[in-house]
């Protein structure tokens, strides 16, 4: 029987030389029969379909010692049976894994992602599974998602994620030893999903006519990024209808007469790094005091004379 010196191999040819094959009695035509060696019942089994001169072992036959037997009727009628020398267990290749790693869930904020390995296949076998996720902004380069700390099958998707691509990486050993990759496809970039405006908006100074209000902004965010911020001041008799109380939009606002009496509160209109609007209104403050003006003039008493 032809083969590697080193032992027959998974997936290369084998073939039994009969050319040295022969009988003082006649020849005759030679039945060919493969057998694999099965450890566990310690004996030889015939191996289904292998009856040419040539066969090829597979992943079944890995660690199996392959022999052939031959039989034929000799030209005075006797059957003869002859069999091969063993030869060393077939060794192993790698075979690559099979499937594809998919990822399952919406790619947008706040979602979650789930790496699904239902279709991977590895005849050498399948070990314990590493997951491991990746992140990229431009869907080429790719870089660890949030370090090491994140190896598990699924993770949800934060604002930080928002327009960037991401992967799944699963990796393991095979019953054989081999070390096995597979990559899923990128995502298409994660969507963002509006985050409502936060904080507080702010006035300060006195409620007194001649004073001047100043609305604070510092304390607004949106995770959404500010794009822009825009005030409005507002004032009221009842504290239920407003009116705009000035025509320009700044951050302050001079207490006049006209204002004397009413309630007084501003309005921050947001627009964030998507476009999304939001409104943040401040606490009521006033009414507005009105300030006594001292009477001018000089008085004289006249004789009626």
């Amino acid at each position: 029987m032809s083969s590697r010196a080193d032992g027959p191999l998974q997936n290369v040819p084998l073939v039994i030389d009969l050319s040295d094959l022969s009988d003082p009695d006649g020849l005759g035509t030679p039945s060919i029969q493969w057998q694999a060696f099965n450890a566990e019942r310690g004996s030889w089994r015939k191996i289904d379909g292998a009856t040419r001169q040539t066969f090829t072992p597979r992943q079944t036959h890995v660690g199996s010692r392959l022999r052939v037997m031959i039989e034929y009727v000799d030209g005075g009628g006797t059957l003869e049976s002859i069999t091969t020398q063993p030869t060393s267990p077939v060794r192993n290749v790698n075979d690559v894994p099979t499937g594809q790693l998919q990822l399952r869930g919406i790619q947008a904020q706040n979602e979650t992602l789930r790496a699904d390995i239902s279709a991977i296949r590895d005849v050498d076998g399948i070990g314990p599974l590493n997951y491991r996720w990746e992140i990229s902004s431009d869907g080429s380069t790719w870089q660890r998602y949030r370090g090491n700390d994140w190896r598990g099958d699924t993770i949800t998707l934060t604002q930080d994620e928002v327009g960037r691509y991401l992967r799944a990486v699963v990796s393991y050993v095979d019953g054989f030893g081999a070390e096995e990759r597979i990559e899923s496809a990128a995502t298409d970039p994660i969507r963002n999903v509006n985050d409502p405006v936060q904080g507080e908006l702010l006035i300060d100074g006195p409620t007194r006519v001649g004073d001047t209000l100043r609305a604070d902004t510092s304390r607004i965010s949106d995770r959404d990024g500010i794009a822009d911020i825009s005030l409005v001041w507002e004032a009221s008799e009842d504290g239920r209808t407003w009116r705009q109380a000035a025509e320009s939009a700044t951050r302050s606002l001079p207490l006049d007469r006209q204002l004397a009496g009413q309630q007084i509160r501003a309005r921050a209109n947001v627009v964030d790094d998507f476009g999304n609007t939001g409104t943040v209104l401040s606490s009521t403050v006033g009414p507005v005091e009105a300030v006594n003006r001292a009477p001018s003039g000089d008085l004289e008493i006249r004789s009626l004379d």
